[in-house]
């Protein structure tokens, strides 16, 4: 019993690190490259040629019921890494 509970306190810190590694990263992009960040949240709801992701990656994420335009922001502002992405809308979705 005690090692369940060890187990998912473990899991449980390494989501919230992700969680945070993930807004912080978000905020350094944004002050880093508010062009780019534009660029990105102005993007259409289709995924074009030079994204680094698929369509896939979108109906994927689509199950959690997160909008199209949500998602492709994300995966595009964490250049296509789908886990990174997918913490980010979790993250966003949080209402304290």
């Amino acid at each position: 019993m005690a090692l369940k509970q060890s187990a998912k306190e473990a899991e449980d810190k390494q989501m919230k690190e992700a969680l945070d590694k993930s807004e912080a990263d978000s905020k350094r992009r944004k002050e880093d490259d508010p062009p780019a960040q534009a660029a990105a949240s102005s993007g259409s709801a289709t995924v074009q040629p030079g994204d680094n992701f698929t369509e896939k990656d979108v109906q994927d994420l689509m199950k959690y019921k997160f909008s199209r335009e949500s998602i492709i922001k994300e995966l595009r502002e964490h250049n296509g890494d789908v886990k990174t992405a997918t913490a980010a809308l979790f993250a966003k979705s949080l209402k304290f």
